[in-house]
């Protein structure tokens, strides 16, 4: 997706999470990508998840401490961060935090708790294999002068299979890494 965007001359924000157990951000393999991602044009960010947070009063020093550890092994700028599943409370905060764009900042996202119908910055994502906010069309994208869109590349593929289909296709991918990562590093048996 990111090599892609660069070659129609488009730049984004990816987001990566270090609270996971999908992925190793911190592999080798992770971060050669995503300074690949870097140097190609597009922002990289933190995509905070919230479940190891003990208290929204807390969330400032979370991401702090997450994104300067971010910085240290990546060692790219982190200059942003956006939320993981954010909750109500999380989103109704609008934390701001100096030197941190925040995804859902009042600049690129317009919190609703129902009537999304007249929102000044269209949201749309496919979270969950889903466009449940509306689809990235043409007519949507004419309609709307502002819109934040969220996608989610490692969950589709190209003959666009269906989330379970397509998720067997990424837990084979994971298998496989895997084997080959043994297999680097246990040779000597």
């Amino acid at each position: 997706m990111a090599l892609l965007e660069w070659m129609l001359g488009v730049r984004s924000s990816y987001f990566f999470q270090i609270r996971n157990d999908a992925y190793n951000l911190f592999s080798e393999r992770s971060i050669r990508t995503v300074r690949e991602i870097h140097k190609m044009g597009h922002h990289i960010g933190l995509h905070v998840h919230l479940g190891m947070l003990e208290s929204l009063n807390q969330m400032e020093d979370y991401i702090l401490h997450d994104v300067e550890l971010m910085e240290k092994m990546i060692k790219i700028p982190i200059d942003r961060f956006s939320y993981h599943r954010p909750t109500r409370e999380a989103l109704q905060l609008k934390l701001k935090i100096k030197g941190l764009i925040n995804t859902y900042d009042d600049l690129f996202f317009e919190f609703r708790e129902s009537d999304w119908a007249d929102l000044k910055i269209k949201y749309i994502a496919d979270s969950r294999h889903q466009w449940k906010y509306g689809y990235p069309d043409e007519d949507t994208i004419i309609k709307h002068p502002k819109i934040q869109l969220l996608t989610h590349p490692d969950e589709w593929t190209i003959n666009g299979y269906d989330s379970e289909s397509n998720f067997q296709i990424l837990q084979h991918e994971k298998k496989a890494a895997f084997r080959t990562t043994i297999k680097s590093e246990c040779d000597h048996y």
